[in-house]
């Protein structure tokens, strides 16, 4: 959600993507100018959408799910069948040591680049969903942008339907989530930007009021 607003801070349209690919999947959504979060404030969980019904096991109880084939720990079992020693992907030097094996050794990019492969899969069930004007890629995986996003674009010319094969898609700058979640505080305070669309959880929870052109909840 953050890293969506950030980016809709940065170049304002109508509607955009962000995706955060790291330990998990997730996704944020900017449609028709406003962020969404859904009716209990817990939209853009894409990385729980299945992509392969007979596939593996999710801690959400489901099969197949996104964020096994497209994340960090994705590119771990990916490694590992490249026969690269365990890593652990919850280790913070995770994502910094393949990075630096990378350049040189083709293992860790064919990894990356099945992270891609299966990022770009997901992507296309979003644009033929919404169409989206962008889709940025985010979180730690974005940091791969080198091997990833020639897959992702690779998938999107035959899976992306229409002219849906044509959106832009970039990797994020390592900082916009942090951006992102200090816009929306500062929104909450200020009518200095557009408003992410309430929840029906927040309406319920607080009356609002209105400043100039945005809508702010009053103070608790």
């Amino acid at each position: 959600m953050h890293g969506a607003w950030a980016e809709f801070l940065r170049r304002p349209v109508e509607s955009l993507v962000f995706i955060n690919a790291g330990i998990g999947v997730g996704a944020g959504l900017i449609l028709g100018g406003q962020l969404v979060r859904g009716h209990h404030g817990i939209a853009g969980e894409w990385g729980h959408t299945t992509i392969d019904a007979m596939g593996l096991l999710c801690a959400c109880g489901s099969y197949g799910c996104w964020e096994l084939y497209a994340s960090e720990r994705a590119l771990a079992r990916y490694l590992k069948e490249e026969g690269v020693p365990d890593g652990d992907p919850f280790a913070p030097s995770f994502m910094d040591s393949a990075l630096i094996n990378a350049p040189d050794d083709p293992r860790f990019q064919e990894a990356f680049r099945q992270v891609g492969h299966y990022l770009g899969i997901g992507i296309a069930n979003i644009l033929n969903a919404l169409n989206p004007r962008y889709i940025i890629v985010g979180g730690t995986i974005a940091r791969a942008s080198r091997w990833i996003l020639p897959e992702i674009t690779s998938v999107l010319r035959k899976r992306a339907i229409g002219v849906n094969k044509n959106v832009e898609i970039f990797a994020a700058d390592p900082d916009m989530v942090a951006i992102g979640a200090a816009g929306l505080a500062l929104s909450r305070a200020l009518p200095l930007t557009p408003l992410p669309v309430l929840s029906q959880l927040d309406v319920g929870r607080a009356p609002i009021r209105s400043i100039g052109s945005g809508t702010i909840l009053n103070d608790r």
